[in-house]
């Protein structure tokens, strides 16, 4: 395998800025025969073809976008020029490496002034973009706690709301508690004195019954154990009189 450098001069980018691109190139003869019938000068074939395909490259693209995509001179993809002409003529190219490229010392500080600018706003947009996220997270953190704060709040409030209403529950219970208990004594009471009236009531017919079969005038008993009173006081009306005349014996 065979191998030369070339450099491109004057090449020329869509803004028209000039440059000159180096490059590798490796080769090897395939077809002797057909080298001698198809050319007198192989290498300078290959070098305008490698110089029309560069040339080209250049031509659709700025000289910021020259400059990102050089990595495609590595490809053989991008120099079909090249690749033809040296089948043509008996060579197979296996190889074309980018070697670099020279630039004006007016462009190049240009870029360089413009490289420095993209890299200043590059970085004043990075640490902007850091600060503007780091407020967010405090901004994030911020309502975080606050929402936290509120929830527990929230929560003990719920807590209180709910112990008060079991105390009151309670207190309810335990009001309609004693109130049964007392109906309850107060029946109990009532029935304790029904049952003793009863059983006074039924002792006393009980002893007036016996006092009956014993012949006991009961009419003069039940009078003996009830005197006249001291004092009767009577109301006595006029015949045809509204007055009233009260008389004590």
């Amino acid at each position: 395998m065979m191998w030369m450098k070339a450099q491109v001069d004057e090449v020329r980018t869509v803004d028209d800025a000039l440059v000159k691109v180096k490059v590798m190139l490796f080769y090897e003869i395939k077809d002797i025969e057909l080298m001698l019938q198809q050319t007198k000068d192989p290498i300078a074939d290959m070098a305008n073809a490698l110089t029309a395909d560069v040339i080209a490259f250049a031509s659709q693209l700025t000289y910021e976008d020259f400059l990102e995509q050089t990595g495609k001179l590595n490809d053989l993809e991008s120099y079909p020029q090249l690749c033809s002409r040296s089948k043509s003529i008996g060579y197979e190219v296996s190889k074309v490496v980018y070697r670099g490229y020279q630039a004006p010392t007016q462009l190049q500080r240009m870029h360089d002034d413009a490289n420095e600018r993209r890299t200043r706003l590059k970085l004043s947009v990075e640490q902007e973009e850091q600060e503007q996220e780091m407020t967010d997270f405090k901004l994030k953190g911020t309502l975080e706690t606050v929402q936290l704060q509120h929830k527990l709040k929230l929560e003990q409030e719920e807590h209180k709301q709910k112990l008060a209403l079991q105390e009151l529950e309670h207190k309810l219970a335990m009001e309609d508690r004693e109130h049964e208990n007392s109906l309850q004594q107060m029946i109990s009471e009532r029935q304790t004195r029904f049952e003793a009236h009863k059983n006074t009531s039924n002792q006393l017919v009980t002893y007036l019954g016996q006092l009956k079969r014993l012949g006991v005038d009961l009419t003069e008993y039940l009078v003996s154990k009830n005197p006249k009173p001291d004092k009767v006081t009577r109301v006595v009306t006029a015949s045809g009189k509204a007055d009233v005349h009260l008389h004590n014996s």
